[in-house]
């Protein structure tokens, strides 16, 4: 699983951990 932030964290992120992902 790709490291994503808690806040929007998407099962499928191909970029890296950010905080506006909705």
């Amino acid at each position: 699983i790709p490291e994503i932030d808690s806040s929007n964290n998407l099962q499928m992120a191909p970029f890296p951990p950010k905080r506006c992902y909705h």
